[in-house]
């Protein structure tokens, strides 16, 4: 079952929202403890959207599913599958994209902090172009920005960037002294979600959160 479609743009009120995330549980019948995880997951993730630079549009919508597996040899229960799902398309002026540069390339800032900041400062490096973000290094004799980790665990699939939690979370557990498992440890979505894939394509991106609601 798909829901509704969002608009989502700077400045946008979640109520709407919320309604379609609500009438996907309702439909399901989720208990109220699911119900209060779905909603946190899409905070988490419709927040982000607010301190994201420059002009964007995105979609929100709810995909969910029955899933049945075998208890016993004679039982079958009937979980449900999640997906939230946020595709976006951003436009950065060139104002806009010369100042994530400079933060993103000098270090005068503080890094992301966070996975959702992490996540944030992911979807915004990601749509620049690279002939810009090469130019201005250039100019400025600095390096190609990093968001370590944050790269290091993505692939090209299909010609689109792809990172998911569940790699990123493998490869930071090796350490677990560091701020990496410390944000996760915090982290509301980490430790709600199942999973959470992002997507990016230029300027396109698509965030997806899954979760399995066991009855």
């Amino acid at each position: 079952m798909k829901s509704n479609i969002c608009t989502i743009k700077r400045g946008f009120v979640r109520a709407a929202v919320f309604r379609e995330v609500e009438k996907s549980a309702q439909y399901f019948d989720l208990d109220k403890k699911s119900r209060l995880q779905l909603r946190l997951l899409t905070e988490e993730l419709t927040g982000m959207m607010n301190e994201l630079a420059g002009k964007y549009r995105a979609e929100f919508w709810v995909e969910a599913d029955p899933v049945e597996y075998v208890v016993q040899y004679w039982e079958k229960v009937r979980n449900v599958s999640f997906q939230l799902h946020l595709r976006m398309d951003e436009h950065l002026n060139e104002e806009s994209r010369r100042q994530l540069i400079s933060v993103s390339t000098t270090g005068r800032n503080e890094p992301p902090i966070g996975i959702m900041g992490k996540l944030q400062a992911f979807l915004e490096q990601c749509s620049q172009s690279y002939s810009d973000l090469g130019e201005f290094c250039n100019q400025e004799g600095t390096f190609m920005p990093s968001m370590g980790d944050m790269y290091e665990v993505s692939s090209i699939q299909n010609n689109s960037l792809v990172w998911s939690l569940n790699d990123y979370s493998k490869r930071v557990s090796s350490n677990k002294q560091s701020r990496e498992w410390d944000e996760l440890e915090k982290s509301i979505i980490a430790n709600v979600a199942d999973d959470v894939v992002v997507k990016i394509r230029k300027n396109h991106a698509e965030v997806i959160v899954s979760k399995l609601f066991r009855r």
